[in-house]
């Protein structure tokens, strides 16, 4: 991807500090992170996927809905070794249930009414 091809691609960050998700160009981000290396200071925001607008605020809607359900059955020790595949497993999980929602969005999106 050149940063011409950034213009139409926008970023889905979440700041740990405010607990909140963000959408914005990703050639806005890319910009942020730069100034980011120059200065040699960290950043709040992690980046969590890329697309068009409307898939990082869908991409935004599973997430959250992924957080309620690990928060709901969240155990209170510490993540081990042997939990990590758990979380790999979880994330193979919400890539595959986002990629076919977005599908059926789009499917729904492009028949006729």
């Amino acid at each position: 991807m050149t940063n011409h091809q950034a213009e139409t691609t926008y970023a889905l960050l979440w700041s740990s500090a405010q607990h909140a998700f963000h959408v914005e160009p990703f050639s806005t981000t890319l910009k942020k992170a730069r100034q980011v290396f120059l200065r040699g200071h960290g950043t709040d925001y992690s980046p969590l996927f890329i697309g068009s607008d409307d898939e990082c605020r869908q991409a935004r809607r599973v997430l959250c809905e992924y957080r309620e359900r690990l928060q709901a059955h969240q155990d209170p020790a510490p993540v081990d070794v042997s939990e990590a595949k758990a979380v790999g497993e979880l994330c193979d999980d919400f890539m595959a249930d986002l990629l076919e929602r977005m599908a059926a969005h789009k499917q729904h999106d492009t028949q006729p009414q």
